[in-house]
């Protein structure tokens, strides 16, 4: 690696880049118009970067990359300098394709066979 050449803030944010869990390296929350990268998440809650604009409860959007992982409703735990930590009092995961509202693939009793 040809790090002698690269500025030490670089270096330093690539290092940090490397350390960060897999499962958070892109993680942002959104919530309107405000978008905070995630920190740590876990089942219970979130850590987020914590911005003046970001409400302290509320219905939240998480999202990996481009896609749409997670939707819930936050309340604040914590407020630490430079973080905020965030408990889910609801969340639910979100999909590529629309939930099902019936079941599919079965013959239901009281409907007509199809003809062929």
């Amino acid at each position: 690696m040809m790090s002698g050449h690269l500025p030490k803030a670089v270096l330093e944010g690539l290092q940090d880049a490397q350390s960060r869990p897999e499962n958070t390296a892109r993680l942002t929350l959104r919530a309107g118009d405000v978008v905070v990268p995630v920190i740590e998440m876990t089942d219970r809650g979130l850590t987020v970067a914590r911005d003046k604009k970001l409400p302290l409860r509320g219905h939240v959007d998480i999202y990996k990359g481009t896609e749409l992982v997670r939707r819930a409703l936050i309340i604040a735990a914590a407020l630490e300098p430079g973080r905020a930590v965030f408990e889910f009092k609801q969340q639910s995961a979100c999909g590529a394709t629309a939930p099902l509202d019936f079941v599919h693939g079965q013959d239901i009793e009281g409907y007509l066979p199809a003809l062929d």
